[in-house]
């Protein structure tokens, strides 16, 4: 198909066939991993290999159809979450996480907050952020203050908030639990 591209292809046809190019090697590594295709004992190397190739493939297909429709359109949303799963496979949860949010806040632009996709969106995003708190402690310092931000913006002290703050401080150790017993020292308080 790629040999039938002419220069005066468009851009959205063009990433339409990158982006098939990186769900059929991405959906390779998988029936790999699982088991389902051999991998003539290199399986890790081969693994790796497609996911970096559907990785890449996808970037492209999100730079056309960028090129094409903008950031902010559902084809391009597309391929913002596979960037975003391939970036966590292949570089850790850390390294998707800014494509998962990227997605969810376009998501909730185009399709409104109760969409079943945003609303897909919107659990991954969570859980990324909650795994991530859950796993380190924050300044505590850091975490008050994030906390008297969310409260200045009349905001309900949700892990989102305040992770959102503390990732732009470079504090993510284990707020959840700091926010819990910030949240039940106010209550015994009020």
């Amino acid at each position: 198909a790629h040999a039938m591209v002419a220069p005066d292809t468009p851009a959205h046809r063009v990433a339409e066939l990158f982006f098939v190019d990186g769900v059929l090697s991405f959906c390779k590594a998988e029936a790999m991993s699982s088991g389902h295709i051999d991998d003539h004992g290199r399986r890790e190397e081969l693994i790796k290999e497609l996911l970096t190739k559907a990785l890449q493939t996808m970037e492209t297909a999100y730079n056309r159809w960028c090129e094409a429709y903008g950031e902010k359109h559902l084809q391009t949303v597309k391929a913002i979450t596979m960037i975003g799963l391939l970036q966590g496979k292949l570089h850790g949860k850390e390294a998707s996480i800014e494509w998962y949010r990227r997605e969810l806040r376009i998501r909730e632009e185009l399709q409104g907050e109760l969409h079943p996709r945003t609303q897909q969106a919107r659990r991954t995003y969570t859980s990324m952020i909650d795994e991530r708190l859950s796993t380190s402690m924050p300044d505590t310092q850091v975490l008050n203050e994030a906390i008297a931000a969310s409260k200045a913006a009349s905001v309900e002290n949700s892990t989102v908030v305040v992770a959102r703050f503390l990732s732009e401080a470079g504090q993510f150790k284990n707020a959840e639990v700091i926010l819990r017993e910030s949240q039940e020292a106010a209550g015994a308080e009020a």
